[in-house]
């Protein structure tokens, strides 16, 4: 058997690369040496970023912020079965996340002088964080925060995410113990 790709890390790009090159004609395997998912993509909480989140960490990296942009649009159209991955399978959670600031906070601040909205209005984010007014904060939020915002940017279930990925090539998907991978050659 000719392998023509080797994927390392069972992720969300990951499986999401699997996909590709399969759907491709390319022989590609993926390994993963703990679970699906258990790095970045649970660490993301299941939220689809599309820039807003470097722009509030107060990171300039404007490359970053632009190339995320498009993000949530792409998964949404994935999420609907409009494109491949069709990724109807999985649980979306919400159309939208909630950013949480605490008073004090950098963000706070920054959101509050505007800088995300003229981010927005600069090309850089596809869509400006929204203020909410108090009667829509989520309960659990209600009188917590300074503010509260919502980004157009789907939150999905991890889980349910990343098996429908990785159900149509389970058996291209191995697992592998790190001590022992050995290359020859």
């Amino acid at each position: 058997m000719q392998l023509d790709l080797l994927i390392f890390g069972g992720g969300a790009a990951g499986l999401w690369c699997l996909d590709r090159f399969r759907r491709a004609g390319y022989l590609a395997i993926l390994l993963e040496s703990t679970a699906l998912g258990c790095g970045q993509t649970i660490q993301a909480q299941g939220i689809i970023h599309g820039g807003g989140k470097y722009a509030l960490r107060g990171v300039r990296d404007f490359t970053a912020v632009q190339s995320t942009k498009a993000m949530p649009e792409r998964w949404r159209r994935s999420l609907a079965g409009e494109i491949e991955p069709d990724l109807r399978a999985a649980l979306v959670l919400s159309d939208r996340c909630h950013l949480w600031l605490p008073s004090g906070s950098m963000a706070a601040r920054a959101l509050s002088w505007g800088f995300m909205p003229l981010l927005a209005k600069g090309g850089l984010l596809s869509t400006p964080p929204q203020q909410l007014s108090n009667s829509m904060w989520p309960e659990a939020l209600r009188g917590s925060a300074l503010a509260v915002y919502a980004l157009a940017e789907p939150v999905v279930a991890t889980g349910s995410l990343l098996n429908a990925l990785a159900s149509p090539y389970r058996k291209s998907i191995f697992s592998y113990d790190v001590s022992d991978l050995r290359f020859a050659g």
